[in-house]
């Protein structure tokens, strides 16, 4: 179990640049009383590269904002290919509520190839997302959300 103030993860709470290939995150519990909560970072500043990343097993990622399976925040370009989430609870409890990222901001863009949300729950109250709660750009091909309840 993880608990922090603000920028909260897994992995990493707050990074420049994420490169995160391969990175599995089981049956854990992150918490951020504040806001960017993420599975493997709560903020990536610059760039966040999760390919081939699995978050499942019951795992919860909780903040007041900006959350994401996998990344709460992306301040710039970002990329998961291949990442999977299974069997997970993201919950903001007010904003950008996303089932592999919360945010990607403004004029950048999230790609997002062949990856999977399944059999997760989604929460929040303004931006949320199966795959994204907000996102500047998004481009995706062959990804899904599947037996996913998003509230």
């Amino acid at each position: 179990e993880i608990t922090g103030g603000t920028h909260t993860g897994g992995i990493v709470g707050y990074v420049n640049y994420l490169e995160a290939t391969g990175t599995t995150v089981n049956n854990s519990k992150i918490t951020s009383t504040q806001g960017c909560a993420g599975g493997v970072a709560g903020l990536v500043n610059i760039t966040a590269t999760a390919n081939n990343s699995t978050i499942n097993g019951g795992a919860e990622v909780t903040g007041n904002s900006h959350t994401g399976g996998i990344v709460g925040y992306s301040g710039s370009t970002s990329e998961m290919k291949n990442a999977t989430v299974n069997n997970i609870k993201v919950t903001s409890t007010t904003l950008n509520a996303g089932g592999l990222i919360g945010v990607v901001s403004a004029s950048n863009t999230f790609t997002v190839p062949n990856a999977n949300v399944s059999n997760s729950k989604i929460y929040g109250q303004i931006d949320i997302g199966g795959i994204a709660g907000w996102a500047g750009n998004v481009t995706t091909s062959n990804s899904s959300v599947k037996n996913t309840k998003i509230i």
